[in-house]
């Protein structure tokens, strides 16, 4: 047994706060070589502390990208593949096995095979949906998608097939990627909606502790928890996986050859995935069950919510801009700048609240769009414009109408980057 790594012991108690010892924990990953990547220190850490450690792995990581130039004729898509990645497939199940047994893992599952089937239904594989990398140096989808791919089969098939699982080894916690997938893969964001949709299908049927994984870019809010792990254990399970990643010192890199730090310390936070309305819903929680949370508001409200709230916002406006005031002949568009101010304000509380920088947006665009209708509408519109050298209420039209645009602009910002903080 491998000695703990000092401070282990505390992350580990705080993320499974409230459940009797030994636990069972299960991880719930995309790929082959992810549970290693994202969470290897502290599956690595559980199972010296003598918790049960499982892992669901959701596709065989049939498309990866392979490094090796010995091994390029698994890659799907070059002119020496040898098929549509089956061969790639077995070989990254050989070296996830190699893997979980260095990380101590109890039990491994695919999903789509028994026990994480659906009772009734057929054995099916979800296949791995592929990625391209972006520019930012985040994954984003594949330029074509098969309709077998994990992504495009039905959310709740596959909910229904984890959850098959959960209800046989009804574990304690449950952990896998926050929202955003923790670096943009499509499979690693439909992991973090199937095991949410799957929590839901369980809720009530016994107590189960659910978190995911934190980073800068998911909109995750709850309890930080940071588990000091295994950091050997980690490096030495990456390396495992030398179809997709390339292991130095204490650094690795994936396909698009940037390197990063092996980190024993990785970080949690805490859901709550039946406590609201649309996948990913969060809480604040500051312990088991919840208690505090404050949910994400469902999509269509804060839909709504932004609608109305730009409406308001184009109507206070408007009736704000007309207040001019002169300095000497120096004309003060007074009320028009406090209108901007307003609509900014309004648009970044409403993106703030929804945790959804689309929320801001909407509500910056209706103000805008109302405005642009009140400017072009009737023979005496509501705002009056002029391009030519405007003064008075014209120069205080020209500030409401287009500041309303950049008070849109700014409270996007805004809002990111206050999400953005809030996951520190």
């Amino acid at each position: 047994m491998r000695k703990e790594p000092a401070g282990a012991r505390s992350g580990i108690a705080d993320l499974l706060a409230g459940v009797a010892a030994p636990a069972t924990v299960l991880f719930v990953h995309a790929h082959p070589d992810d549970e290693s990547i994202a969470t290897g220190g502290t599956m690595a850490a559980l199972a010296d502390a003598g918790h049960r450690v499982l892992l669901l792995t959701c596709t065989r990581g049939e498309l990866g990208e392979v490094i090796p130039a010995d091994l390029r004729h698994l890659q799907v898509g070059l002119p020496e593949s040898v098929d549509d990645g089956a061969a790639l497939a077995q070989l990254r199940l050989t070296e996830l096995a190699t893997a979980t047994r260095v990380l101590g893992v109890h039990s491994g599952f695919l999903l789509g095979t028994a026990p994480a089937l659906d009772p009734g239904a057929p054995p099916r594989a979800y296949r791995d949906s592929g990625m391209s990398w972006g520019e930012d140096g985040r994954a984003q989808p594949a330029p074509e998608v098969s309709t077998d791919s994990f992504t495009q089969q039905p959310l709740e098939a596959a909910a229904a097939d984890l959850a098959a699982l959960l209800r046989v080894i009804r574990p304690d916690v449950v952990i896998t990627y926050d929202d955003d997938g923790g670096y943009g893969h499509p499979d690693h964001v439909r992991a973090h909606q199937v095991t949410v949709a799957a929590l839901r299908q369980i809720d009530g049927e016994f107590p189960v502790r659910a978190w995911v994984t934190a980073g800068d870019v998911g909109s995750s809010t709850g309890r930080l928890v940071e588990v000091t792990g295994d950091a050997d254990a980690k490096r030495a399970a990456i390396a495992a996986h030398g179809t997709q990643t390339v292991v130095e010192g204490g650094r690795f890199a994936l396909s698009n050859g940037i390197w990063q730090d092996v980190s024993p310390v990785e970080r949690f936070r805490e859901i709550t995935p039946a406590g609201a309305g649309g996948a990913g819903a969060v809480s604040a929680a500051g312990g088991p069950g919840g208690a505090g949370a404050t949910p994400r508001p469902a999509r269509w409200l804060a839909g709504v919510a932004a609608v109305v709230v730009g409406l308001l916002v184009c109507w206070l406006g408007t009736v704000l801009h007309g207040h001019v005031g002169y300095a000497g002949t120096t004309p003060l568009p007074w009320g028009a700048l406090l209108a901007v101010v307003l609509c900014a304000s309004a648009a970044t509380a409403v993106g703030l609240w929804t945790r959804a920088v689309w929320a801001a947006a909407v509500t910056g665009a209706v103000a805008f769009t109302g405005n642009w209708l009140l400017a072009g509408g009737g023979s005496v519109p509501l705002i009056v414009t002029q391009t030519a050298r405007p003064t008075g209420v014209a120069l205080a039209g020209n500030v409401w109408l287009y500041g309303a645009g950049v008070a849109t602009v700014v409270a996007v910002l805004l809002t990111a980057r206050g999400l953005r903080r809030s996951h520190r």
